[in-house]
């Protein structure tokens, strides 16, 4: 009986092991970049760690006042089946019903999409997804309830590199040179 115990806890922590080994999330990438003020910049939403999926959905939001959204783009290579870009609304800082399916099947890992931002203020936005409830990830006809990994940007005041100043206080000192000798 005690061998059977010890066998049965040996498979049993196997099977817990490789579960959260395996654990299906989405997420970002670059996960928490950090942006100058007024620039343009992508980030991808990706899957990683899923069995073969047919596809998904995610909703989006983050800080209108730090970021808004540009543009969202599906490889339809990937995704061939069917997709949807969402619906952008930079008033409310929300990105919905972004969807993606395939005939083929997608897995272990995948770009869900590119979503370009543009920085439009100071501070540190949250991107948090959730699941689009209307076309949930799946594998099989099975939901695969992945774990949606947060990410953040952090966009930060234009300073110039010093190494620009020295530039410029040189091409100045020069111009001032210039301006002596024609004086002269």
């Amino acid at each position: 009986m005690k061998v059977f115990k010890v066998i049965f806890s040996v498979i049993l922590c196997m099977v817990l092991w490789s579960a959260g080994v395996q654990a299906a999330t989405i997420g970002f990438s670059p996960a928490n970049p950090t942006v100058s003020l007024g620039s343009t910049f992508s980030m991808d939403i990706v899957g990683q760690g899923f069995p073969v999926t047919e596809g998904g959905g995610v909703n989006l939001s983050y800080n209108k006042n730090i970021v808004n959204v540009l543009t969202v783009t599906i490889d339809d290579l990937v995704w061939e089946f069917l997709n949807d870009t969402g619906t952008i609304n930079n008033t409310t800082g929300n990105l919905d019903a972004l969807w993606v399916a395939s005939f083929a099947g997608r897995g272990p890992n995948f770009t869900v999409a590119t979503i370009q931002f543009q920085a439009v203020g100071l501070g540190t936005t949250p991107l948090t997804m959730t699941e689009y409830n209307l076309n949930p990830w799946a594998s099989g006809g099975s939901e695969i309830n992945p774990l949606f990994n947060a990410g953040s940007v952090n966009v930060t005041a234009v300073i110039p590199e010093p190494a620009s100043i020295v530039l410029m206080g040189t091409g100045l000192a020069g111009m001032l040179g210039l301006a002596r000798r024609k004086k002269q």
